[in-house]
């Protein structure tokens, strides 16, 4: 926690190098922090736009978009939406099956329930950022509350553009 930093808006620490003080959710906004059930909603979008894609492919998507750095300091986020290390047993097995295929690599597909969950202009948006999007995001930290709440709801994409 040598290089960590105290959020005021929220109370925890965080790497700055790992991710900013925002997180963008699901609809591009920025926000301190996701809301519940958002990744889930993430996962499940990501799966109809990918079927049967690779858990670490899903995960990648997931931290990429919402502008986490995909290193070693960041392993192990969001791995508990695939696999409970406590009860040896899929977690959202509801909502996604997990399936090896014939290289033994983990992959997901939808269930019904978890079809019944898509947001098919959600599911385009997302497929089309993560093709046209080589980059990470740009991450900011911020620790004056009301920077914070300045930036708190604006779109990602009105912030920051990809010139060519």
């Amino acid at each position: 926690m040598s290089n960590d930093i105290l959020c005021t808006i929220r109370n925890r620490h965080f790497n700055p190098s790992i991710r900013g003080t925002f997180l963008v959710d699901n609809s591009g906004k920025l926000q301190t922090r996701v809301k519940r059930g958002e990744n889930i909603q993430f996962i499940v979008n990501y799966l109809f736009s990918n079927p049967c894609a690779g858990l670490n492919d899903c995960r990648k998507a997931l931290m990429k978009w919402r502008g986490i750095k995909n290193c070693d300091a960041s392993r192990g986020q969001y791995t508990s939406y695939f696999y409970d290390f406590y009860s040896y047993k899929w977690y959202h097995e509801k909502k996604w099956t997990v399936f090896k295929d014939k290289n033994g690599k983990k992959r997901a597909k939808l269930t019904v329930l978890g079809m019944s969950m898509v947001d098919l202009n959600e599911a385009k948006k997302i497929n089309n950022w993560l093709k046209s999007s080589p980059r990470d995001r740009v991450r900011i930290v911020l620790n004056a509350p009301e920077d914070i709440d300045d930036l708190t709801g604006y779109y990602y994409d009105n912030i920051f553009s990809i010139t060519s």
